[in-house]
């Protein structure tokens, strides 16, 4: 029977797996629901958005109103990389206006300035799946502009995840807390029943008297 370090371990796995699981059906509904990006205009988002998740808007990039953050990201650590957040904004729009939509580019290269050109791909459109989570307080995302209750942020030049991939990883994340959950089922029933270990006893001394005779 595993002692107490392994089943706190299995406990781990167990809620690790069925997070993870959570995840891989989020992306895999989203794979299978919009099989390409739904394209708006900045101008009428409000009227015309309908809750999808990959997005192409066309608007303006207010790049005056960039705002540089570091990235967070354990694999950019010692990278010196940051991310960008941008308001996709309609024409004539002034910072007196709530923004809708935000994107955010990189990572980049924190000492090098920002080739808008090569970001953009020269284009008023920005494409990309949208930030999952809670959005973030505006200072963080652009500090000094107002955001509309419902502002979206998206990940530019991402997209979901294909449904074999995403149905393969839900299904291995699946199948490990199920096992996971038998094993500290069967550990806990263990406990409980002083039967099951009275064979294993029985045996022993069954065995001792043998050999001594």
């Amino acid at each position: 029977m595993p002692n107490r370090l392994q089943l706190i371990k299995v406990g781990m796995l167990l809620i690790g797996s069925v997070f993870a699981a959570g995840i891989g059906t989020r992306d895999l509904l989203l794979a299978l629901r919009e099989t390409e990006p739904t394209r708006l205009e900045i101008a009428d988002f409000a009227e015309t958005y309908a809750d999808q998740d990959w997005l192409n808007v066309r608007g303006r990039v207010a790049t005056e109103h960039a705002h540089v953050r570091p990235s967070t990201n354990r694999a950019h650590q010692g990278k010196n990389l940051s991310y960008v957040n941008v308001p996709i904004v309609a024409d004539g729009w002034t910072s007196a206006f709530p923004v809708e939509v935000v994107a955010t580019f990189g990572p980049i290269d924190s000492d090098r300035a920002i080739d808008w050109a090569a970001l953009t791909n020269g284009e008023d459109r920005v494409e990309g799946t949208l930030r999952t989570g809670p959005v973030p307080k505006p200072d963080a995302l652009v500090p000094g502009l107002s955001f509309s209750d419902s502002v979206v942020v998206i990940n530019v030049g991402t997209e979901p995840s294909p449904p074999v991939i995403s149905g393969v990883f839900t299904l291995f994340m699946i199948v490990t807390a199920a096992v996971s959950a038998t094993v500290l089922w069967n550990s806990h029933g263990a406990k409980g029943d002083p039967h099951r270990a009275a064979p294993a006893v029985g045996l022993s001394e069954s065995s001792s008297r043998t050999t001594s005779s």
